[in-house]
């Protein structure tokens, strides 16, 4: 399965020490928070997972597996008061026109690196303002079941 979208749908990338990397579709982008004057939280509505966590009336012993959807949160450190302009700048991003091969294009087939920070390479963020990935969470608990 290709990442690259067909459909011109934009994917951000993250990548946080060496095996870290992290790839979300823009459309999983739900929220941008600026959780403190240096740190911008991003949540990202994620695959289902399977999770047991209900009970069938007739089997009280045996967890029910349901499909829950999981949220993942990326921290972002950012400049002190800079967390309006790295949201701009990422929305900018996702709304750029999509280019395939254009070696003018900065997000060539929709592919942006949001954040890539690895020790002894380049640092690359989509704004200046960021300085760092605080950390990457993927939630474990169960928000809603998909019938």
């Amino acid at each position: 399965m290709s990442l690259v979208s067909n459909t011109g749908e934009s994917w951000l990338y993250f990548r946080a020490g060496a095996d870290g990397d992290n790839a979300f579709r823009a459309s999983q982008l739900i929220d941008m928070q600026k959780t403190s004057s240096s740190q911008l939280t991003l949540t990202f509505d994620v695959n289902p997972y399977a999770a047991g966590t209900l009970t069938n009336d007739s089997d009280v012993t045996t967890a029910q597996a349901w499909q829950t959807r999981a949220k993942c949160k990326i921290i972002l450190a950012v400049a002190t008061g800079k967390g309006g302009q790295v949201m701009k700048s990422i929305a900018t991003a996702i709304n750029s026109p999509i280019s395939v091969g254009d070696p003018r294009a900065k997000y060539d087939r929709g592919w942006i690196t949001v954040a890539k920070v690895v020790s002894g390479e380049t640092n690359v963020f989509v704004d200046s303002a960021i300085t760092d990935i605080v950390s990457i969470t993927r939630d474990a608990k169960a928000t809603d079941a998909i019938a």
